[in-house]
């Protein structure tokens, strides 16, 4: 099977979106209406973090370094096809979703029709707000929940590619229809400020640092040095994520190669 065909991921990203509608208990006979098996989802999760979840979900796919590379225009258009096909198989209507839904719908959307929204989320997970101090207990929660969040989104258990790497049901164009008038329903400057992350205000850092540069040449004559600006590490920590779950694979083959080699 083609990369371009492989929906396994794709399909867990939709069933993140499942999970918190399902969650939220927007609607009485959900559980007739979703394409995905929510219960894959193993762990209690809040809301925020199914929300962040589904971020990083995304983020795999379409905005590291490898999802760059493979998001050719082949590969997302088989993605939106599937997400017109999902808006249309659950019978999602414009007058029946509140707004946070129809904020998280059209982000996702903005991801996968393109490769500028694989570059936006890319920023916005570098430009996340800090939840906690590094090195903190909290912290170090918060690291380990990251990493059950991203091999969760990785589906990389077996039963899960038996289970998500199928195409949804519906019909493509009906559900495009659907999701443009959704996303017509908002804003520009609502879709623009909607993330999966609590996002740092830039501006009011920014304007920290000018009166912070201002005070410090009314001091001294002096150049004032150069900032050094803190590493951010959450894209490093996903990406080794990845790194590692490649290399135990990797291991695994090997163990199995070498018993049956023994074997023989």
């Amino acid at each position: 099977m083609s990369e371009n065909n492989d929906l396994t991921l794709f399909r867990m990203s939709i069933t993140w979106v499942e999970k918190y509608i399902e969650q939220q208990n927007y609607y009485d006979n959900w559980q007739g209406r979703k394409q995905t098996d929510t219960s894959l989802i193993l762990h209690e999760r809040t809301n925020e973090s199914i929300l962040e979840s589904l971020g990083i979900s995304l983020f795999i796919e379409f905005g590291t370094p490898k999802g760059k590379e493979k998001r050719s225009p082949a590969y997302l258009e088989i993605r939106k096809n599937e997400f017109y096909k999902w808006i249309d198989g659950t019978k999602i209507q414009l007058t029946e979703l509140p707004k946070k839904l129809k904020l998280i719908l059209v982000k996702f959307h903005e991801v996968i029709k393109d490769k500028e929204g694989g570059w936006k989320i890319f920023w916005e997970i570098e430009n996340s707000e800090d939840k906690y101090e590094p090195n903190s207990p909290e912290y170090e929660e918060e690291m380990k929940k990251m990493y059950s969040s991203f091999y969760e989104a990785r589906g990389s258990r077996e039963d899960w590619k038996d289970k998500l790497n199928k195409s949804f049901t519906g019909d493509s164009q009906q559900g495009k229809t659907t999701f443009e008038a959704i996303a017509n329903s908002l804003s520009d400057s609502e879709k623009e400020n909607f993330s999966f992350w609590l996002q740092k205000n830039s501006e009011k850092q920014e304007i920290k640092e000018n009166q912070d540069n201002k005070e410090q040449e009314t001091k001294t004559t002096k150049p004032a040095p150069e900032k050094e600006h803190p590493k951010t590490t959450k894209t490093i920590l996903i990406i080794g994520g990845v790194c590692l779950l490649i290399l135990s694979l990797m291991g695994f083959i090997f163990y199995y190669w070498k018993k049956n080699a023994k074997r023989k």
